[in-house]
């Protein structure tokens, strides 16, 4: 088979905003207030920090929406 194998969890897929079907094309996805509802809508998810930026950040480039590194501010 020649699919694409995605090894991440379920549940961290699904806690993730930036994957709604919904935003718009072209909007900027803060990493700070992503990373903050993913750790409110899933609790028991073990991800690090930088694991949800990487989620993150491919989620929304797949999606074509912008990425803001706004962590340190």
């Amino acid at each position: 088979m020649d699919g694409q194998v995605d090894h991440r969890p379920a549940n961290t897929v699904r806690a993730c905003p930036c994957s709604a079907p919904n935003a718009p094309f072209g909007e900027t996805v803060s990493i700070k207030a992503t990373i903050a509802a993913v750790r409110q809508l899933g609790p028991e998810l073990t991800e690090t920090g930088c694991q949800l930026t990487e989620l993150i950040t491919f989620e929304a480039v797949f999606l074509g929406r912008f990425v803001a590194f706004d962590l340190h501010e």
